[in-house]
């Protein structure tokens, strides 16, 4: 007896091709609107080689090679609080990338005039040692359940005491001190940067259903930064930090705001490892060669602010300053904690350091 023939197989699915339209690139063009307010020269992207030999001799004498040879080892060992700048501050505030928990020691009249998100209130207990401990032990064990990292707000005696309790081992195998900030410094934050502070008037007032506004991160002082799409589509970020000019690297997203009242220049970068940028960096250094000499503050950003704003960015500071990429890199890493350009960008970066230490060498 012959076995029964296998049964039907169900036709496959029909294959779909191309579902969505592709969108049509520009070119790689300034507006007629960008070329009235601004003249671009590409005298003014030349590299900085004098920077990048006086750096080559400085790390030749100190015994430096300038391309680092092997990679930084890193320790599991928290490093030793510091203290913490105006612009570091500002970008931890703003940074999506790291969770943390503000303890604050100033005074009750500090706290009240201004204090920024994620605070709690130990005050300058200074009369009561045992007592400012205990709390800060409280509050370091249940910031340690929720958050990565702590920042002590403050000046003398208090931020040791509660630097001492974090710097247990118990709290430190959970929470890590990243820093203190001085309560000069948090004036500062205030004056610079209000749009970032809460006080007794203006927390009542808040609506618990509003959006929260986030900012971009702050990359050379006073007047570049770097950030995603939202940050540029925002007016209220436009306006809070003065921003003139905008550098848009990415080619799916449009200008968000009318040209005559923000300069432009598009990148048209797609984010992959084929995406050419070495033929776009003479156009991105003269631009933000403009925006300096203009007194201006620019917003160079992609769509998340992670690989494409921070290649054009990396690159802007290999050429000016007269550094390598690891260097660079690192630089932007640390005032923005998830920038990764793509391993193709990378690569071109690290070609575009290789010609400069050339030239920089004959």
């Amino acid at each position: 007896m012959s076995a029964p023939p296998p049964p039907p197989q169900p036709p496959p699915p029909p294959k779909i091709t191309n579902p969505i339209p592709a969108t049509p690139k520009s070119p790689l063009t300034l507006t007629p609107s960008v070329l009235k307010k601004t003249v671009i020269s590409h005298d003014a992207s030349t590299p900085n080689l004098a920077r990048f030999k006086k750096a080559a001799a400085d790390r030749a004498a100190a015994g430096k090679p300038l391309r680092p040879t092997t990679t930084p080892t890193t320790t599991s060992a928290p490093p030793t609080p510091t203290a913490i700048s105006l612009k570091s501050l500002y970008n931890i505030l703003c940074d999506v990338g790291l969770t943390f928990k503000i303890l604050d020691v100033r005074s009750a009249q500090a706290w009240s005039r201004g204090r920024v998100k994620l605070s709690t209130f130990l005050g300058d207990r200074t009369d009561n040692v045992d007592e400012l401990a205990a709390a800060a032990r409280q509050e370091l064990a249940l910031a340690g359940i929720t958050f990565a990292r702590c920042i002590i707000v403050g000046d003398g005696d208090s931020v040791a005491i509660v630097a001492r309790e974090a710097a247990r081992d118990s709290v430190a195998a959970k929470l890590r001190l990243i820093g203190t900030v001085s309560s000069d410094v948090f004036e500062q934050l205030s004056s610079t940067f209000p749009f970032l502070m809460r006080t007794d008037a203006s927390s009542s007032a808040l609506d618990p259903l509003a959006r929260p506004v986030k900012y971009p991160s702050l990359i050379v002082d006073t007047w570049l930064y770097l950030g995603a799409a939202e940050h540029a589509k925002d007016p209220r970020v436009v306006a809070d930090l003065g921003i003139t000019h905008i550098l848009n690297m990415a080619d799916e997203l449009e200008n968000a705001h009318d040209p005559s009242a923000i300069v432009y220049f598009n990148g048209h970068c797609d984010d992959n490892e084929g995406q050419s940028l070495r033929d776009k960096v003479a156009d991105i250094l003269a631009f933000f060669a403009s925006v300096k000499r203009a007194g201006g503050v620019v917003l160079c950003h992609c769509a998340m602010g992670i690989s494409r704003s921070s290649a054009a960015v990396i690159a802007y500071l290999m050429a000016t300053d007269g550094i390598p990429y690891d260097e660079a890199a690192s630089q932007v890493r640390a005032q923005r904690s998830i920038i990764r350009p793509n391993p193709g960008f990378e690569a071109q970066l690290r070609e575009m350091e290789a010609e400069l230490i050339a030239r920089a060498s004959a």
